[in-house]
């Protein structure tokens, strides 16, 4: 019984995102949700990510600094990940401790929290604004560097989004999609990085580092069109 509520509420929040993909709520309940099922590809998931050895070496260590100061990063050097990270979060208006808490597993949960940690700052370093296709295509390198079904939940979503209220911007969510996945693929795995010890460095350098090279940006009608932002993928 209780898996076949789970389930329910899964399809619910589902349908709830398709409609408007700035539901936070709901993403948040799909996640959970998804995480109590233990599916086969939910295990899988772990396994994957618990085997990596930059996280097996975050993990032992419980590496877990404060949250990033905005205000802070801002008086950083242009052109440095700490300042280019800041301006993102002021522009976008968002917060870094925007995420819930979550209880569980004690692994699972530091890696959910540095999961979520990591999540605007992956969007520096892919290029990825706050737009659907540019969170669909962060979604999409988020799946291959993680292959998450949380993420696959997210780009079913967002492009059923697409095709039944914005069907002009699907051309883009398929470039962007298709991008962020090999983007995700040929970059280093970026679970077991401690970006706060990199805060400092060039973005440039950061990005060469660690194999990301972000999408040429095009001036396109449809890559001018944003939706309300609220950081929900």
């Amino acid at each position: 019984m209780k898996s076949l509520l789970s389930r329910f509420k899964i399809a619910s929040a589902f349908l709830s995102v398709v409609r408007d993909p700035t539901k936070t709520d709901k993403l948040f309940q799909i996640a959970d949700e998804s995480r109590k099922q233990r599916t086969d590809l939910v295990e899988s998931s772990f396994a994957y990510l618990f085997a990596q050895p930059g996280f097996q070496s975050l993990f032992a260590e419980r590496f877990s600094p404060p949250l990033l100061n905005v205000e802070a990063l801002l008086k950083f050097e242009e052109s440095t990940l700490g300042r280019a990270f800041a301006e993102h979060m002021k522009r976008e208006n968002l917060r870094v401790d925007f995420y819930p808490k979550r209880e569980g597993d004690e692994r699972e949960v530091y890696l959910i929290d540095r999961i979520d940690r990591s999540h605007d700052v992956w969007h520096v370093l892919t290029g990825f604004g706050t737009n659907v296709p540019d969170e669909l295509g962060l979604q999409a390198f988020t799946l291959a560097q993680l292959r998450s079904p949380f993420s696959l939940l997210i780009l079913a979503g967002g492009i059923l989004h697409t095709l039944s209220r914005a069907p002009q911007t699907f051309g883009d969510v398929v470039e962007k999609i298709f991008g962020g996945y090999q983007m995700g693929l040929k970059a280093k795995p970026l679970i077991g990085w401690k970006f706060e010890n990199d805060l400092a460095r060039p973005l440039f350098d950061v990005q060469k580092e660690l194999q990301i090279s972000p999408l040429v940006k095009t001036r396109s009608r449809a890559f001018e069109i944003e939706t309300e932002n609220t950081a929900v993928f």
